[in-house]
């Protein structure tokens, strides 16, 4: 009823009343494209989500815009860009000259060497790349049977009928599902809102965002057309969104309160 209503003030605007210039569907996708923006500029939707560290590089939830903190229950999780590890790499180098051992160290250095490949037990950052947000890689690889992860405070031994969690190891790797013995990473995430794909569709905005939605759909209605008076038309409704957008952010600043100067007497129980 709500998207239904927006397209009667959008039709309005666009004097399309009888849908000649414009499809329902037209305007539902500038609807659904509107909210995604919003999104984008105000942060205005957080979501949670745990991941397994099963492999190398996990997807993420689809909703995923950027993430903002991760913790795996111990303590925080690094989350560093492929520059931020190479650049990373290089330092340490430079601090340590030649150095042979590729392992990383407790105060997570590591040797200028093919850090991609390094592995052990514990996740120690989260690799992400700002072109791919589907997916993340996790660092180190997630390996279990590595007698050598000494750098993480762990050490098994080649004889060990146990492993670093409490499972059977037989020299030829851990016998239970990685899921079983890892935990999980939760996830702190600014998320896109849910698709809007036609008049039954719920928008996740409240309706103090209708003027900013109508005036974003209509600035690309008429972006639709290359005529020069619809141009001039399409930028004034861009700029009415823009203005919306910086007011309706300004409120938010503010936790949508307005300070009210007034003096109050404390009456004291004596």
């Amino acid at each position: 009823m709500r998207i239904a209503n927006l397209l009667l003030r959008i039709r309005d605007t666009l004097a399309d009343p009888k849908k000649e210039r414009w499809s329902d569907e037209r305007l539902v996708r500038l609807i659904d494209e509107a909210q995604k923006d919003i999104a984008i500029h105000t942060h205005f939707f957080k979501n949670e989500a745990d991941i397994y560290p099963t492999k190398q590089n996990l997807n993420l939830p689809d909703d995923v815009y950027y993430i903002t903190r991760a913790h795996n229950g111990d303590g925080p999780i690094a989350l560093l860009s492929y520059n931020d590890m190479d650049d990373m790499a290089h330092n340490s180098a430079m601090r340590h000259g030649r150095v042979q051992d590729s392992r990383v160290t407790k105060n997570f250095e590591l040797p200028m060497s093919n850090w991609e490949a390094s592995k052990g037990s514990k996740v120690t950052a989260l690799i992400y790349d700002k072109r791919n947000m589907d997916s993340i890689r996790v660092y180190p690889i997630p390996d279990f049977t590595d007698s050598e992860s000494d750098a993480f405070g762990v050490m098994i031994h080649p004889d060990a009928t146990a492993g670093v969690f409490g499972v059977v190891n037989q020299g030829f790797g851990v016998t239970i599902s990685a899921t079983d013995s890892l935990k999980p990473i939760h996830l702190w995430y600014i998320a896109f809102p849910p698709a809007i794909t036609g008049l039954s569709s719920i928008l996740s905005l409240s309706t103090v965002w209708d003027t900013a939605l109508k005036s974003y759909a209509i600035a690309h209605a008429y972006d639709d057309d290359h005529d020069t008076k619809h141009s001039e038309k399409s930028a004034k409704a861009l700029a009415l969104y823009d203005r919306e957008l910086q007011q309706l952010e300004n409120v938010k600043a503010g936790n949508g309160v307005k300070k009210v100067d007034r003096r109050t007497d404390y009456i004291g129980a004596f």
